[in-house]
């Protein structure tokens, strides 16, 4: 992988906190994403963690 994009679902309600690690959370993260938001690295080729602020949010990602 080269880069990665990861958006947080239009209708979310909730608040997608994202990371590279397994300890991801309202105080550690790289990105927060509110409903519709998009973020994309072109630049980290390791795993990208995700946590929800609650329940039942969804992302879409893509690699290349």
């Amino acid at each position: 992988r080269i880069g990665c994009s990861i958006q947080a679902r239009w209708d979310n309600a909730g608040i997608i906190y994202v990371g590279f690690d397994l300890g991801v959370g309202p105080a550690a993260y790289q990105c927060c994403l509110a409903a519709g938001e998009a973020f994309t690295w072109d630049d980290y080729r390791g795993p990208v963690w995700a946590e929800a602020s609650v329940a039942a949010q969804e992302v879409g990602w893509g690699e290349w």
